[in-house]
């Protein structure tokens, strides 16, 4: 099978300068605390971009390109659901609501698709870019959405109680919902990690989830 590699998902840089990394992240929605770990790992000709929640219950597992492009999602976070990217679509299989998924796919163009956000906001950082579109699928239904990173500047933040100067990069949906729904990234400027999130729990009107950066290695 052929992926494909086209030039508008090659964020500039690819992952050069990116280190393998373990981050974990405490993330608190209403009067919920989750603690989760997402890492990635160069394998071979591949990186292995991978989140897990501390108590083994929710995992998500990508396969990137050496040039950033995301190329396999799966999921086992509810049902287990595989997307394999191939030329300009996502093809899915596994399982959704208790029942096979057969036949479905969806087409993106020549547009990133991302389901981990780390290391796609790490590589826009460190891009230079003002803006990149990409698509993300819903894990719930396997539609996809259209959404859009943005470089909206640097300002002090405070995190674990310490205060930080950081990047802020804004991502919102494209389209008539994008008044209804943005999300928060503050992330350091010289390696892109991000550090700080406000973002909502899923669609518009879902509650907000703020998270912090709590350890890394």
């Amino acid at each position: 099978m052929r992926f494909v590699l086209l030039s508008m998902i090659v964020l500039a840089g690819g992952l050069s300068g990116i280190e393998n990394g373990a981050y974990t992240y405490r993330s608190v929605t209403g009067d919920r605390t989750n603690t989760y770990i997402v890492s990635w790992k160069e394998d071979r000709n591949i990186i292995r971009l991978s989140s897990s929640n501390v108590a083994g219950t929710r995992d998500t597992d990508c396969i990137h390109a050496l040039n950033g492009a995301m190329l396999r999602w799966e999921s086992t976070e509810t049902w287990t659901i595989i997307g394999v990217r191939s030329n300009t679509a996502v093809h899915f299989s596994g399982t959704l609501a208790g029942k096979p998924v057969v036949g479905r796919s969806v087409e993106l163009g020549a547009i990133p698709w991302y389901q981990l956000f780390e290391l796609p906001i790490a590589l826009f950082v460190r891009s230079g870019s003002r803006e990149q579109p990409f698509w993300v699928v819903n894990p719930a239904d396997l539609t996809a959405n259209n959404l859009m990173m943005i470089r909206e500047g640097t300002e002090t933040i405070t995190v674990g109680g310490v205060s930080r100067t950081a990047l802020r990069v804004r991502m919102t949906i494209l389209g008539p919902f994008s008044m209804f729904w943005s999300a928060l990234y503050w992330c350091r400027a010289d390696d892109g990690i991000c550090i700080k999130f406000d973002r909502p729990n899923g669609m518009p009107g879902t509650p907000i989830t703020c998270g912090e950066l709590i350890a890394e290695k």
